[in-house]
């Protein structure tokens, strides 16, 4: 977006959304942001009263949204630059990457799990209902038919009292 303090008159690029305003300070505001605006350039023109521009661009990352939050200090009364305050929150759902389901006998499965959290989420896996390992992914080497099944990875916070889980169904077939 461009700006011209001289004519008053704001020119919109190609990526406008109607979302957004830049101010006569140069400031960008860009309302009801979702998750597609990560990594996204955005850049602004302001031209002064006498035609000088003026320039800049960003980009930023959108995170889900988290629920739970919970803060703690370490005293009755906050005292700047002497308490700690502590947020805990989490874990969200867990996101499972690559969405491969299907995999050839011998080949490689690699499913990493993650979750928003703090502090950091606790892993743990299980396959068919069966605990299978306790870590952030599933990394098999040589696949058997004995690995199709249920992949469920649960992520916990013992300090929110938070567990929540995500299910992947994986088959492995013969060539």
């Amino acid at each position: 977006m461009s700006l011209d303090l001289g004519t008053n008159q704001t020119t919109k690029g190609e990526a406008f959304t109607g979302r957004e305003m830049v101010y006569s300070n140069g400031s960008l505001e860009i309302k009801n942001i979702t998750l597609e605006y990560t990594k996204k350039v955005f850049m602004v023109h302001v031209y002064d009263k006498n035609g000088k521009l003026f320039e800049g661009s960003m980009w930023f990352t959108v995170y889900p949204w988290v629920k739970n939050i919970s803060c703690t200090s370490n005293g009755t009364t906050a005292v700047e630059y002497q308490d700690t305050i502590e947020f805990r929150y989490g874990p969200d759902s867990p996101t499972l990457f690559p969405s491969d389901t299907l995999f050839q006998v011998g080949s490689k499965i690699r499913i990493f799990c993650e979750s928003v959290s703090q502090p950091k989420a606790q892993y743990f896996w299980t396959l068919n209902g069966k605990p299978w390992n306790a870590s952030k992914e599933v990394n098999i080497n040589n696949a058997t038919l004995n690995h199709t099944g249920r992949y469920v990875c649960t992520a916990s916070n013992p300090t929110s009292n938070v567990t929540n889980s995500t299910a992947r169904e994986v088959t492995v077939y013969r060539k």
